[in-house]
């Protein structure tokens, strides 16, 4: 008994003993860290203060200037493809037995978990609007450094020093948090840090130094620039921007992003070449998963006549959302291909449109799916409709009243994907845009072939077309090829 009575001592002696030793050990580490990003932070200070120079902002991109068809021409005379080809669809209807997230229900637990964590640490706390969210976050005030108002070399080199030297680790941990529990992607995250520094210094230029230095400390490659009057925030994006003015530094672009929505462009500008360690990531833009937003759901019914049959798909969305969209930044076509829709739409087309495709062949399910885009939705250019070059993500296709050629593309393409699970490219014709679909049988009809593989045409503007029929004015023309899957 003695022997194991000192036996288990021992245990716990050197169970102890290694406790202290690891505790001593990870002290030591964070010290090394804390020191080695203290020493980083002072020389890009230093660095700031003599590394800027004066460039020419360049003209905004434009995607394409080719107008767009006004008026869709008949499809008179088409061969109806053999539409009992291909196996029987099923329909995966997983998506409907899940329940759909409530918002209400993760704010609260938000909430609950940064109320518990302010009582126990004893921080202070900062309430915030985000697209119709009112949440708190956790910071110190000693972040509340005072409003920069000459914008200079020194200025900007000045406010780093002062920032990096305040507990910001706490309200950008918060940040990385509420990133991660409402879905928020790259450029929705940018919006929330800016979001936070206009609350806290309820100035838009200190909000853009905000943004620029937690973007930094996120890993993201971006810099701020300077004149008399204002700075500006120049993001480096994944995909290129449409319609904003950017400059060209070491080969890459960065845009000058006025998150503020007062559109404010600069001629001219001072900026910087170097980068701050380790922060080379490109903003994102593309949508994996909307973000949860204040819920305000509207409604629309829409209807569509396939072989004598009108069917009818009542379709539910969030308003927000629409709003959220309607401010994203116009780029490349392939980030609108490979948009996913939110889950409140996506269970009123699975319950709608499940009943219609469940039991036919694969041919004639992307026959309907293709009529549905067709006919269920008006037609009408950008120019008609927006006054301007305007990309409808597949989500806000079902809000407006109309649509033109690549909205309906974007919007085939996730149906197919989604429902029939197809491979799918787009098709960039001069002034319009196609798909294409990668059948598993072989089909009559006009094709593309793409890294060795046929793709049947389906083009989603040429109303009352079946698939494999390509639209006249196109039928000589080589389009260039979208891919995104």
């Amino acid at each position: 008994m003695r022997k194991l009575l000192l036996l288990i001592l021992c245990i716990i002696t050197l169970q102890v003993f290694a406790q202290s030793e690891f505790d001593e050990w990870l002290k030591n580490q964070n010290e090394e860290y804390s020191n080695w990003k203290n020493q980083m932070d002072k020389n890009f200070a230093e660095f700031l203060e003599k590394g800027w120079e004066m460039y020419n902002i360049e003209e905004p991109s434009i995607r394409d200037s080719i107008p767009k068809p006004v008026n869709i021409p008949n499809p008179v005379g088409q061969v109806c493809p053999d539409l009992s080809a291909g196996e029987i669809v099923e329909i995966n209807d997983k998506d409907t037995e899940q329940n759909i997230p409530e918002v209400t229900d993760i704010l609260q637990d938000v909430q609950r978990e940064q109320l518990m964590y302010a009582i126990s640490k004893g921080t202070e706390t900062l309430k915030l609007s985000y697209w119709g969210l009112i949440f708190n976050l956790n910071y110190n005030s000693n972040i509340e450094i005072d409003v920069v108002e000459r914008f200079d070399a020194s200025t900007i080199a000045g406010f780093w020093g002062k920032i990096s030297n305040t507990d910001y680790e706490l309200i950008l941990s918060d940040l990385q948090k509420m990133r991660d529990r409402f879905k928020l992607n790259d450029w929705a995250y940018c919006q929330l840090v800016y979001r936070t520094g206009e609350e806290i210094y309820q100035n838009n230029n200190m909000a853009n130094l905000f943004t620029w230095f937690m973007l930094i400390k996120n890993g993201f490659d971006c810099k701020v620039g300077y004149n008399e009057d204002n700075i500006y925030l120049l993001l480096a994006t994944e995909s290129v921007i449409y319609g904003e003015p950017h400059l060209v530094i070491d080969s890459r672009d960065y845009y000058s992003i006025d998150l503020s929505n007062n559109d404010i462009k600069p001629i001219t500008i001072y900026t910087y070449e170097g980068k701050y360690p380790d922060s080379d990531d490109l903003i994102d833009l593309n949508i994996t998963s909307t973000p949860y937003l204040e819920e305000v759901v509207v409604k629309r019914n829409l209807s569509f006549n396939y072989k004598d049959s009108t069917f009818n798909i009542p379709v539910k969305q969030n308003k927000t959302l629409i709003d959220f969209l309607a401010a994203y930044p116009a780029t490349d076509l392939s980030v609108y291909f490979k948009s996913d829709i939110s889950p409140l739409l996506k269970k009123s087309l699975i319950t709608g449109l499940k009943p219609i495709l469940v039991g036919r062949s694969e041919a004639e399910a992307l026959n309907i799916l293709l009529r549905f885009v067709q006919t269920a939705f008006n037609y009408q250019t950008d120019d008609e409709q927006f006054g301007k070059e305007n990309s409808l993500f597949p989500e806000e296709t079902f809000f407006y009243k109309y649509c033109d050629c690549e909205d309906r593309s974007f919007l085939f393409s996730y149906l197919v994907k989604e429902f029939l699970g197809l491979q799918v490219i787009g098709l960039d014709y001069p002034g319009h845009i196609a798909t294409a679909v990668k059948m598993n049988f072989d089909i009559e009809g006009d094709k593309i072939t793409y890294d060795d593989n046929e793709y049947l045409v389906c083009d989603p503007t040429y109303i009352n077309a079946d698939i494999g029929v390509v639209m006249p004015q196109f039928s000589n023309v080589q389009p260039e090829i979208i891919k995104f899957q």
